[in-house]
């Protein structure tokens, strides 16, 4: 089963909030969030776990993304699996922890440099550029392209970015021309 963990900071769950919200609308599984756990369960996609974490130490899992706050400054991980990492560009601690480590890490960012980044944005919608191939945590490759993204309520670039490519990851993204975040 294939395992999203999102690391927050204690302090500020906003980017967590709209990450978890926007999985769970298209993803299938099981939601585990500080001491609770709900079900997300969808008949016609494969279940996944979804973590809500703040600094984690230690993780074993088989496959697994991890989505770094923008905002966390990433502590020491023990980690044994099959990881890939989402952060943005100005989480330079998470960035240099996860080089050391070395854990495959996609960063968001507005920026040429950047794996992902917006090429567009407007009231309810985004296109979410892939700038360079990347590689799901099942092995199949995703080559460069666009991800057109609806969505309602509030969603910083940053959630939309790490919320897309993540769909990617998993091999989560739904058929047709546009995703739908609801």
């Amino acid at each position: 089963m294939d395992s999203v963990i999102i690391i927050s900071s204690p302090g500020n769950k906003n980017m967590t909030r709209q990450v978890t919200r926007v999985l769970t609308s298209v993803m299938s599984g099981i939601l585990v969030s500080g001491n609770s756990a709900r079900s997300f369960l969808k008949a016609d996609k494969p279940p996944r776990l979804l973590m809500e974490l703040e600094q984690p130490e230690n993780l074993t899992l088989d496959r697994a993304v991890l989505i770094f706050d923008s905002g966390v400054p990433a502590g020491d991980l023990a980690l044994k699996g099959r990881f890939v990492a989402v952060t943005a560009s100005d989480n330079h601690d998470a960035i240099k922890l996860l080089k050391k480590k070395k854990i495959p890490t996609l960063i968001c960012g507005m920026s040429s440099k950047d794996t992902v980044s917006l090429s567009s944005r407007g009231e309810g919608s985004a296109c979410v550029c892939l700038q360079r191939g990347i590689e799901s945590l099942s092995g199949e490759a995703f080559e460069p392209g666009e991800i057109a993204v609806k969505y309602k309520g509030e969603l910083s670039e940053y959630a939309i970015m790490a919320a897309a490519v993540t769909l990617v990851l998993c091999g989560a993204l739904p058929e047709g021309e546009v995703v739908e975040f609801f």
